[in-house]
């Protein structure tokens, strides 16, 4: 394999899993700010978390578990 198309595939590699990052941070930053909404506006924390399950982003059984006691 030559060096040229090796670098090509580890930047299109790393340009991919950053890609990926980004949406969990985003992810993350949805259900803390839904935390906050809880107690004031329960509607629209339940609407942050519902759009929160439907992205591609990937939770530790913790942050799942207190995202759908979020959600109750």
């Amino acid at each position: 394999m030559k060096p040229r198309n090796l670098f090509i595939g580890l930047v299109f590699l790393l340009a991919v899993l950053t890609a990926c990052d980004a949406t969990t941070r985003e992810a993350r930053r949805m259900v803390k700010r839904a935390e906050r909404l809880a107690d004031t506006l329960p509607d629209s924390a339940v609407r942050l978390i519902d759009s929160v399950l439907r992205m591609p982003a990937s939770f530790s059984e913790r942050e799942r578990m207190d995202m759908a006691l979020l959600q109750a």
